[in-house]
């Protein structure tokens, strides 16, 4: 299983219990009609939070503000007194913020699934059948991918982590902190790379979502292990994806915002429709068997036949994906459009399954 960005909750719950399905069918709902903004809410606004989040703020804070103002000045001086530029921005590379931000609300994030959900579990603990299990975020800092895997964890930039007894709830936290609400999991952990080598980097972990927004990749043919970790090779990928689709015409992008918005939308729109092209090739290549996706934002108009059960677009398409409490009546929509199409889709394109 891979999961990516809010998804990784709910595959989490799964993965990493043993219940019967109607009793974590029961916990999944539970969770999405209390949220867990509340949680986070509670988890920053006890007193030893707040006492860090101030201290966090006035030293690694402000530290990062005077490199910024030191970055902003050297690159000035350097124009006005026309600095050779390779020298100038290897220098402004080595001007970085030097302590991490070590609270945040992410943190707080963290700090409600683990009291409310995950307990002291770990990414290569004990998993449903024994199941292979990636968690996706994104190395900020690389733009690279980060996975926390139940038999490795690392990303292709720095190598593998040291020690797999990651967090469950770290994990999860990092996987799900979409940046424009929460900020990157600062982290220290120690990596080998492919040479056997060990040493220190600090990680900006965010939301999966940003590198590969349906968590494919990891699961993808061609990929080698001696580069890549968490490298797997399965025959079918079912995937799901809670996207809306196409981009509605509305509202217009005027201003700075929306322009930054759309421009955002449109390129991650493209990039994902990549994903879906190389699926298709892999299956044309006998790379896979077959793939379904099951998608929120699908054209029913385009499906293969409509079943009379089936849950029309337009009911759930703009339903926002967040962590707040949700009413019944759309939890039944949502899980009921995404379970009808999927049995359709399996039986119309992979039957054999």
């Amino acid at each position: 299983m891979s999961s990516v960005s809010g998804g990784s909750v709910i595959g989490a719950m799964y993965a990493y219990s043993q219940d019967p399905f109607d009793e974590f069918d029961r916990r999944v709902v539970d969770l999405l009609r209390r949220g867990l903004v509340v949680g986070i809410a509670k988890a920053a606004c006890t007193p030893t939070f707040l006492r860090q989040a101030v201290a966090t703020a006035l030293t690694s804070g402000v530290m990062a503000k005077a490199v910024g103002v030191a970055r902003l000045g050297v690159g000035v001086v350097s124009r006005a007194l026309r600095l050779d530029h390779r020298r100038v921005q290897t220098l402004l590379r080595t001007v970085q913020p030097p302590m991490r931000r070590r609270v945040s609300r992410t943190t707080a994030f963290e700090t409600a699934l683990r009291e409310n959900l995950f307990g002291d579990r770990i990414v290569s603990g004990a998993r449903r059948g024994g199941m292979d299990v990636v968690i996706n975020a994104c190395e900020l800092r690389t733009g690279s991918a980060f996975r926390f895997g139940s038999r490795e964890s690392g990303c292709w930039r720095f190598g593998k982590l040291r020690d797999n007894d990651v967090p469950l709830a770290l994990a999860v936290a990092a996987s799900a902190a979409y940046p424009v609400l929460l900020p990157a999991l600062d982290r220290d952990f120690v990596f080998i790379n492919n040479k056997g080598e060990e040493r220190q980097t600090r990680v900006l972990l965010t939301d999966g979502g940003i590198f590969d927004n349906l968590g494919v990749t990891p699961i993808e043919p061609g990929r080698s292990a001696a580069v890549s970790s968490n490298v797997h090779t399965p025959d079918y990928i079912v995937a799901c994806n809670a996207g809306a689709g196409l981009l509605s015409e509305d509202p217009i992008p005027y201003w700075w915002p929306s322009r930054m918005v759309r421009a955002f939308e449109a390129v991650f729109r493209k990039v994902q429709n990549g994903a879906y092209q190389r699926l298709h090739a892999h299956v044309a290549a006998g790379q896979l068997r077959g793939f379904i996706l099951s998608y929120l934002g699908q054209q029913d108009d385009r499906l293969p036949h409509r079943p009379p059960d089936l849950v029309p677009r337009e009911d759930v398409v703009d339903y926002p994906t967040d962590f707040s409490a949700m009413r019944d009546h759309d939890i039944e929509m949502l899980a009921r459009r995404g379970e009808v199409l999927t049995r359709l889709l399996i039986a119309e394109y992979c039957p054999e399954l």
